[in-house]
């Protein structure tokens, strides 16, 4: 699986930050603690994602049906007492098809497609993008749904028209937000020690209300919760929620 790792490359998996507690809190999804001290006696979660069948059906195989008695991370060593993958159980497990993501778009026949002009984006864990070499911490329409679009033609058998970037860039634009900034230390980055970014929500509104691109959008921002936005999804970062 080397190529999970090829530079200069979308990668089809992120990986979340490590959280305190079993996540089925309603405060857990919009208020996750900055810092955590390791203890033994507690419960901690993180949450994987892909975007390639093949590598689903291997995690699946691997952790789910088999799930490891133990597992490193950050060099401390945990008892594996539950993996989930059904929302039923877990506000951040789920799983879909790119055929059910795009039922909306792409079928005609749909009373949902282009019926919306806005999205909401909750930014859950630190986010920013990268621009020339640059941490770039506004979630501007332009960088978010073009990360997405990107991840989106990367992997998905269905390829968004490019032409969508000329629609974000004349049509879209943020119509409320409440954003807070972070830095985040970051060992061993070429941009230095620590990297700008952005946490909250963000709230994005198309100006054009029939346009079938709006059926795009909201295509998107459903695909973030698997995809995540924006730099370094496979680092904890860019862990986003829909909420259309």
């Amino acid at each position: 699986m080397r190529s999970l790792h090829a530079p200069n490359a979308a990668r089809p998996f992120t990986v979340s930050n490590l959280y305190e507690g079993d996540g089925l809190g309603s405060g857990s999804l919009f208020t996750p603690s900055r810092e955590i001290r390791l203890e033994p006696d507690k419960i901690y979660w993180f949450r994987l994602t892909t975007l390639a069948r093949e590598l689903s059906e291997l995690l699946v195989e691997r952790f789910y049906k088999q799930p490891p008695i133990s597992l490193e991370i950050l060099k401390h060593f945990f008892t594996v007492e539950k993996v989930v993958i059904e929302q039923s159980e877990h506000p951040w497990a789920a799983t879909s098809s790119w055929q059910a993501l795009a039922q909306t778009t792409f079928f005609p026949e749909s009373d949902l497609a282009g019926s919306s002009s806005r999205v909401k984006l909750v930014f859950f864990s630190p986010t920013t993008f990268k621009a020339r070499d640059r941490s770039f911490p506004v979630p501007m329409p332009v960088q978010t749904f073009v990360s997405l679009a990107t991840r989106w033609n990367a992997f998905s058998p269905v390829p968004l028209d490019p032409v969508f970037g000329a629609f974000l860039d004349e049509s879209v634009s943020i119509n409320a937000y409440n954003l807070e900034t972070e830095l985040v230390a970051l060992e061993g980055s070429k941009q230095g020690s620590k990297l700008v970014c952005f946490r909250g929500w963000c709230e994005y509104i198309s100006f054009e209300r029939q346009s079938e691109w709006n059926g795009v959008l909201k295509m998107l921002a459903q695909f973030a919760f698997f995809s995540g936005v924006g730099y370094k999804t496979t680092m904890g970062f860019g862990q986003t929620l829909s909420a259309v």
